[in-house]
């Protein structure tokens, strides 16, 4: 796993303009103000797991800070074209993101699309990017290509 107990959280900079992190508490947000992130994209649904804080208890957070929070739950390996679609819709004109689920994978996975989707990366690229911060791309490698036809 990404994230033990009592140790400190980590968010990674895939990208000029995105960072990825596993789930995220109140000093993940305080470090994201510090890193110019404008705003907090949550791809967990809500109850995922036993104790995870809720959207709208991060929403708060975010809230208190000064950054926006997207709500866009997708399940592990259920990834779309159509939540691409939805994650550059509502993540339109903000200048930096930081994406979190449970380990940080769907995050960095729709953000990746997304840059694909666009032509800012290549399917090829994008792998090796979500591949070099220690995610798993697995079934999403056809999504990528999806995106990139």
């Amino acid at each position: 796993p990404r994230k033990q107990p009592n140790m400190k959280h980590i968010i990674d900079q895939l990208a000029a303009r995105f960072f990825g992190a596993a789930q995220i508490c109140p000093a993940d947000i305080t470090a994201a103000k510090a890193l110019g992130v404008d705003a907090v994209v949550c791809q967990r649904p809500d109850h995922e797991e036993p104790g995870q804080p809720s959207s709208e208890e991060v929403a708060q957070w975010c809230r208190r800070a000064g950054i926006d929070f997207i709500f866009l739950p997708v399940i592990p390996g259920q990834i779309t074209p159509a939540h691409v679609a939805e994650f550059d819709r509502l993540t339109h004109g903000k200048q930096k993101l930081l994406g979190y689920c449970r380990t940080g994978t769907r995050a960095a996975i729709l953000w990746a699309a997304n840059e694909v989707a666009h032509g800012r990366l290549s399917a090829e690229e994008a792998t090796a990017v979500v591949s070099a911060s220690g995610r798993d791309i697995g079934a999403a490698k056809a999504l990528l290509a999806a995106m990139q036809a």
